[in-house]
C-alpha cells in the first residue's frame, strides 16, 4: 500500500471550529407539531413552521438509518485503482456499510439516545460503535475535547422534531491508490427551543472515507465533519452540548438565511469533495454565530 500523509479529521485549527446553520422561520408552509398530551389549539400565526417540510425527495433521499443503508453504491470497480481484487460485488461491502450506518445513526441521527448521557457515557457509546477504519481518528478526537463533532447531543431546552432529513451517497473510490468506500452526506434536523418556541435547523456535513486493503480488511480512514446551526459561545458554555442559534437577533437570522442558501439548498456532496481539499469542508463565517 502506498504510504500517505494523514489528513486532518476535522477543519484546520486556524479555521473556525464550527459552521452554523439556521433557517428562516417562515421557510415552509407545513405546520410543526411538538410535545405530548393535550394542549390549547394555537392559531396559524402562533404555530411554528417546519423549515424542512418541502425538501426535494430526489435530493434528500433518506430519513432513517435503514433508508441510508439501503441507498445503492455508486461507481464501478472496473478501472478504479485498487479495486481489482475486491471486484464489483456490492455484498463484499455489506459488513462495512453496516458498521458505518450504525456509527452515523448513533452519532447524528438519534439525538434522544445521547440526550441524558454525561460526556464519559457519550464517549463510551461512540467508541463502541466506531468502525475499525476510523477508530484511531475518533479516539484522538475525543482526546482533543472535540467530541461534540461526533455526538449530536443538544443542550437543555432544545429538542429535535420529527425524523432527520438526509441527502447522501455511497461511492466506490480510490484514495491515493487505496480502495475506499466513501459516504458523503448532509444531515438536517428541525430543532425547537422549548422555552421560546422558536424553530430552526441544525445540520451536519459528513465526509467519511473508509479505506481498505486490497483483501477488504480495514485500513486507516478519514472523517470530515462540519456542524451548522450552532451558537458557538452557548455551546461552549453548555459543556459542548450543541446549542442551536435560535435567538431573535440579526446575526442569528443572517446566519439562517446564508446557511439555507449555502447548505440546505446545495446539500449534495461529491465524493471528490471528500477525498480532495475542495473547500467543501472549510468553515464559512456567514453560516454561524461567532463568539
Amino acid at each position: 500500500m502506498t504510504s500517505r500523509t494523514p489528513r486532518p479529521l476535522l477543519p484546520r485549527p486556524q479555521l473556525p471550529r464550527r459552521r452554523i446553520l439556521l433557517t428562516a422561520l417562515a421557510a415552509s408552509p407545513a405546520l410543526l407539531a411538538v410535545g405530548c398530551g393535550p394542549s390549547p389549539v394555537a392559531t396559524s400565526s402562533q404555530v411554528p413552521r417546519d423549515p424542512l417540510a418541502e425538501l426535494d425527495p430526489q435530493v434528500w433521499n433518506a430519513r432513517t438509518a435503514e433508508e441510508l443503508r439501503a441507498l445503492p453504491i455508486q461507481g464501478a470497480a472496473v478501472g478504479l485503482e485498487g479495486w481489482q481484487e475486491l471486484g464489483e460485488d456490492d455484498s463484499t461491502l455489506d459488513d462495512l456499510r453496516d458498521e458505518i450506518t450504525t456509527f452515523v445513526d448513533t452519532a447524528y441521527l438519534s439525538p434522544a439516545r445521547q440526550q441524558d448521557l454525561d460526556p464519559a457515557e457519550r464517549e463510551a457509546l461512540m467508541l463502541e460503535t466506531v468502525p475499525q477504519t476510523l477508530a484511531e481518528k475518533v479516539t484522538s478526537t475525543w482526546a482533543e475535547r472535540r467530541g461534540h463533532f461526533l455526538s449530536f447531543a443538544l443542550a437543555p431546552n432544545f429538542r429535535t422534531v420529527g425524523a432527520p432529513a438526509i441527502a447522501a451517497g455511497w461511492h466506490r473510490a480510490s484514495d491515493d491508490g487505496t480502495p475506499a468506500l466513501v459516504l458523503a452526506a448532509t444531515i438536517a434536523h428541525t430543532v425547537i427551543d422549548t422555552t421560546t418556541r422558536r424553530v430552526g435547523v441544525m445540520a451536519i456535513q459528513v465526509g467519511l472515507v473508509a479505506a481498505m486493503e486490497t483483501d477488504g480488511s480495514p485500513a486507516p480512514g478519514r472523517l470530515h465533519v462540519l456542524l451548522h446551526g450552532l451558537d458557538d459561545c452557548a455551546t461552549d458554555a453548555a459543556n459542548a452540548l450543541l446549542t442551536p442559534a435560535l435567538e431573535e437577533a440579526e446575526n442569528h437570522e443572517a446566519a439562517q438565511r446564508a446557511t439555507m442558501a449555502e447548505v440546505i439548498e446545495h446539500s449534495v456532496i461529491a465524493p471528490e469533495d471528500v477525498l480532495e481539499d475542495s473547500g467543501t469542508f472549510t468553515a464559512d463565517h456567514r453560516t454561524y454565530v461567532e463568539c
